[in-house]
């Protein structure tokens, strides 16, 4: 089973050699695990936020020749050292379908197990984001998108959460004016009754306010005055509690101020073991 590396498009980044693979026996059991655990609430703790997940990759690279070899150690280097840059999915097509995000290199050791000039013994640990399960299905979408609001409108959202998942999504919540001037946006999880108010003295068309409950951020972006795409830490007109979607229907009502017209998108990251 080999190990890959894909975008965010799926399309193919880097394929590991054969003989590179992640350790079978304690991902699997992890997977089987955790998962039933998870079912059972036994992971859902605190703030729902665990300490990201570690791969480790290991084996040995052999070629024909040595030059062969330094081109593959070469690409190797290359492409994981790039994974920290790029939306990258990591696939362990020998534990699950699924993949993994990882963010960082944490190390890559090929120069400390040369057994010749033609073969070496790579050892690799990524640390993945997102390192539990709290939904399943790869059908199952991770946007929901609200257009053209103006004044007050609602929505019942599980349509955009069919599916078996277990824990609570983080949400993140990017508000785009599209006419007028938008003055403040109030949106409400009325399911648990937890509110977000955004208030501001005024955005203009196609500038847009992003909240990402996971990170516990609030950015304003679109325009030279807010670094465009950079953005600039709105934090500070951000007031009251970052809420999750948890499972089965969730009513969201979002209030738009000033008499503007805007779209607002709910996306969530898909978080896997």
């Amino acid at each position: 089973m080999s190990v890959v590396l894909k975008s965010a498009s799926e399309s193919t980044i880097y394929t590991f050699p054969d003989n590179i693979e992640a350790p079978d026996q304690s991902l699997s059991v992890r997977v089987n695990i955790s998962e039933r655990s998870h079912s059972h609430g036994g992971k859902n703790i605190g703030d729902g936020k665990v300490q990201p997940r570690i791969i480790e990759l290991s084996g040995m690279i052999t070629a024909i020749t040595k030059s062969a070899l330094e081109t593959e150690l070469d690409k190797l280097r290359y492409f994981c050292y790039d994974v920290a840059n790029t939306a990258s999915r990591l696939y362990l097509s020998q534990v699950t379908s699924e993949f993994y995000i990882p963010k960082v290199l944490e190390s890559l050791d090929v120069d400390q197990g040369r057994f010749s000039e033609t073969c070496a013994d790579i050892n690799i640990v990524f640390v993945c984001e997102d390192p539990f399960r709290y939904e399943s299905g790869a059908a199952l979408p991770q946007t929901d998108e609200y257009t053209s609001l103006s004044g007050f409108s609602y929505r019942n959202i599980s349509s955009a959460k069919t599916g078996t998942y277990t824990m609570p999504m983080n949400p993140v919540i990017r508000a785009t004016l599209t006419a007028g001037a938008m003055p403040g946006i109030v949106v409400t999880n009325a399911t648990t009754d937890k509110q977000l108010r955004f208030g501001f003295s005024s955005l203009v068309p196609n500038e847009y306010v992003e909240i990402d409950v996971d990170a516990g951020t609030c950015m304003c972006y679109g325009s030279a005055r807010f670094n465009n795409a950079v953005g600039v830490n709105m934090i500070k007109y951000l007031v009251g509690e970052f809420f999750t979607i948890g499972p089965g229907t969730t009513t969201i009502n979002i209030n738009v101020f000033g008499g503007a017209t805007a779209t607002v998108l709910f996306s969530w990251r898909k978080r896997w073991l």
